[in-house]
């Protein structure tokens, strides 16, 4: 009768005994400027991360000048992932829906980014990732 544990065995191919996901994320944690000064744990880090969209947000709000509106940060995204900039005003707003409600409130609370009262509007970002 085995012992209850689990038994962790390596899976060819594979070098780290992390999934290529998480290795891709402590790599880049390692690569965020302002990290420090924030004083961001590594669960937050990690939270604000997990999401492919959120690090895209990060990235164009780091390189948009402040302020920068919600509309204007949806249009740089869909532009800068489809490589064109015709999109229907339906893409658009369901971004800026997923932006507002999901992924800006959160950066917001943890103190990356600051919002304004409205919500619509990205005053200051504290944290910059270059790349993803």
């Amino acid at each position: 009768m085995e012992s209850g544990l689990i038994e962790s065995r390596p899976i060819p191919g594979r070098t780290s005994r992390s999934p290529p996901r998480v290795s891709r994320m402590m790599e880049l944690c390692e690569r965020i400027d302002g990290r420090e000064t924030l004083g961001l744990s590594d669960r937050d880090l990690h939270r604000i991360l997990a999401d492919e969209r959120r690090r895209r947000a990060l990235v164009h709000i780091g390189n948009l000048p402040t302020p920068v509106d919600l509309r204007t940060l949806a249009d740089e995204m869909l532009e800068q992932a489809s490589g064109r900039d015709d999109h229907t005003e339906g893409d658009v707003h369901a971004l800026m829906v997923e932006l507002y409600h999901q992924h800006l409130p959160m950066l917001d609370d943890v103190g990356v980014i600051e919002l304004d009262e409205s919500g619509k509007q990205i005053e200051a970002c504290r944290l910059r990732i270059t790349e993803y």
